[in-house]
């Protein structure tokens, strides 16, 4: 996935001459699409986090559009502070391109998992969180990046997915799986699970995150009575955090479970499945959770 982002820039900066492409000494192999073709608009910073956004916010007080590429916990966390004085204070069109959200680094362990980067940028105001899965998504959706007058960050899996494409507001479903960017890859075992043990359940994939929810995941809330927020990230502060928050001010809010990660995820090493295993809400114990629900609501 990320390479199709940089593919996808490299091809719009032919048609706008602002966009410029940063990097803080990271992305070789997937950069130098970019880089080759507009030599001119391409910074490698160094292993400067900080000094990339710095530099970001400069070039766009001066009019131009720089997209900034690092790992996504780096992107986010390490450079916080200067998102927030420089394009989240000023209104600047900076883009970040996190890559790896969740457990995507899954051998590199906790310095490079992206589980809590959602928590500090959803606060802000004006930030677009965009998490694209694929191809579709990019041609759909970059004329509402690129036109953003602030700051957005791309939350930027390495693989491209493609999320299960659910019926929604289907009759005498009272349950909806929702998760969050690449997230879905999670998302259809609980609510395979939960289709298993005898509760018809919707799914609906959400790639935006603002500080109010677009009109199709509105309808989403207003719609189902039990609401199954997966994502890649603590279950604090996330994804799940911003649809209880957004549900309070409904008339009839739906109950909001919550599926992520739970634990500290330290120790032992594995892929995505097995941390997703060993660090995120039990499956089992959301399905119960979730059947509690529906079985109180219709007793």
């Amino acid at each position: 996935m990320r390479n199709l982002v940089i593919e996808h820039l490299a091809t719009a900066a032919k048609l706008d001459e602002r966009i410029v492409l940063l990097t803080a000494d990271l992305g070789f192999g997937v950069i130098e699409t970019f880089r080759d073709q507009h030599p001119d608009r391409f910074f490698n910073v160094g292993v400067s986090e900080q000094s990339m956004i710095s530099a970001a916010t400069g070039l766009a007080h001066m009019g131009m559009i720089p997209y900034c590429y690092s790992i996504a916990t780096f992107a986010s966390l390490r450079a916080l502070e200067f998102l927030r004085n420089g394009p989240v204070a000023h209104s600047l069109p900076v883009r970040v391109i996190g890559v790896g959200p969740g457990f995507d680094y899954a051998n590199d362990g906790l310095t490079h998992y992206a589980i809590d980067d959602l928590a500090p940028l959803r606060t802000m105001p004006r930030v677009m969180i965009w998490a694209p899965t694929n191809e579709a998504h990019l041609a759909t959706d970059w004329h509402r990046i690129h036109s953003h007058q602030g700051l957005v960050y791309l939350r930027t899996p390495r693989a491209v997915s493609n999320p299960e494409v659910g019926r929604l507001f289907s009759e005498r479903t009272d349950v909806c799986v929702v998760s969050f960017g690449d997230a879905h890859i999670e998302a259809s075992e609980v609510s395979g699970q939960l289709r298993a043990a005898g509760t018809p359940t919707d799914v609906f994939n959400c790639r935006w995150l603002e500080n109010d929810p677009d009109s199709e995941l509105a309808q989403v809330l207003n719609h189902y009575k039990v609401i199954v927020s997966v994502e890649n990230h603590y279950v604090r502060g996330g994804f799940g955090s911003a649809l209880l928050e957004w549900s309070t001010h409904l008339a009839r809010p739906p109950r909001v479970v919550l599926h992520g990660v739970s634990k500290l995820p330290v120790g032992a090493l594995g892929d995505r499945s097995y941390l997703s295993h060993a660090f995120m809400t039990p499956t089992l114990e959301t399905v119960s959770r979730v059947r509690q629900i529906v079985g109180a609501r219709t007793a």
